[in-house]
């Protein structure tokens, strides 16, 4: 059974105990820190908030934020770390920079609950064989984008834990609580993260297909 949730001023009070008073997550990543709370009640492990919260500390530490941020959209401020890598195609196609944000919420899906990494998305690329297929001749530069975003993804959550010291186990289950220890949850999660990337018209079409969630 799921313990129940605490109020915002006990969050509050348990993040100020553990990293201290005047400590960011209570102010402008409190609704990150709270979604996380609430979803460590989801999770079967004994990972304490002691260890969860300054794991997800280090891990926002790059992230530069002027206002709170939205529950709605901490994800993307869960992927600030891994920006530099995300631009892996050329912005202006569309198709193969949706396929590779799909990539990193599948790899980092996979990753987090010990899962084997999905090689492709099946149903997006059942879709797309029934769309306008004109401006890519093969699937080969679709697969080619997924390969190569899921081990720059895995590369640079190495690269972070290490240069953070951050357990990868504790990592993992900071992204479990944050997909309520659900796998379709957490890659909805991160996807519902890119909508910035794109123009209002692309954004509905990336929408669109939330209800394609891993490992479809």
């Amino acid at each position: 059974m799921n313990k129940p949730r605490m109020s915002d001023n006990q969050k509050k009070e348990v993040i100020k105990s553990i990293l201290g008073a005047n400590h960011s997550a209570a102010g402008k990543n409190f609704p990150i820190f709270s979604e996380m709370m609430d979803g460590v009640g989801h999770v079967n492990n004994t990972i304490a908030f002691a260890e969860l919260l300054p794991v997800l500390s280090s891990w926002l530490s790059g992230a530069t934020m002027s206002a709170a941020v939205s529950a709605a959209s901490f994800a993307g401020v869960l992927l600030f770390p891994l920006q530099q890598m995300i631009n892996v195609v050329n912005a202006n196609e569309t198709g193969l920079r949706s396929y590779s944000y799909r990539s990193i919420s599948y790899t980092i899906t996979a990753w987090a609950f010990d899962k084997p990494v999905p090689m492709s998305s099946p149903m997006i690329l059942s879709n797309l064989k029934k769309g306008p297929y004109t401006a890519i001749k093969s699937f080969d530069d679709y697969h080619k984008v997924w390969r190569e975003t899921s081990v720059s993804v895995l590369r640079q959550i190495d690269k972070i834990c290490l240069q953070n010291k951050i357990n990868k186990k504790h990592l993992k289950s900071v992204f479990k609580a944050l997909g309520t220890g659900k796998l379709d949850v957490l890659s909805v999660l991160i996807l519902k993260g890119f909508e910035q990337e794109f123009s209002s018209v692309s954004k509905q079409i990336w929408a669109s297909n939330y209800s394609v969630y891993y490992p479809r």
